[in-house]
């Protein structure tokens, strides 16, 4: 199915596959290709994150179950390295 995915969208493959093939592809990706370095601007401090491991369609969800628009991004050690919001996945996922 992923690479049905990833080779492209055409009616029989959206007939196989269903409708939710955008959230099909955020279990495709990680945080970590969307992620953008440091802080988001203009922010305070975020209480809510999410290992960069992570795929996108997790982050979606936790954003959407925390009622936030951008999270911070983690590395294996749990320390922030960037941030990544809900424009982020909307402008810039497959």
């Amino acid at each position: 199915r992923e690479d049905l995915l990833r080779a492209g969208i055409d009616p029989f493959v959206r007939e196989l596959l269903g409708g939710d093939l955008v959230l099909r592809r955020l279990d495709l990706l990680r945080v970590e290709a969307l992620a953008r370095p440091g802080p988001p601007p203009n922010r305070a401090p975020l209480a809510e994150a999410i290992p960069a491991d992570r795929t996108l369609r997790e982050a979606l969800t936790r954003m959407l179950e925390r009622r936030s628009s951008v999270l911070a991004v983690t590395d294996a050690a749990g320390a922030p390295v960037g941030s990544i919001s809900l424009a982020d996945l909307a402008e810039r996922s497959p």
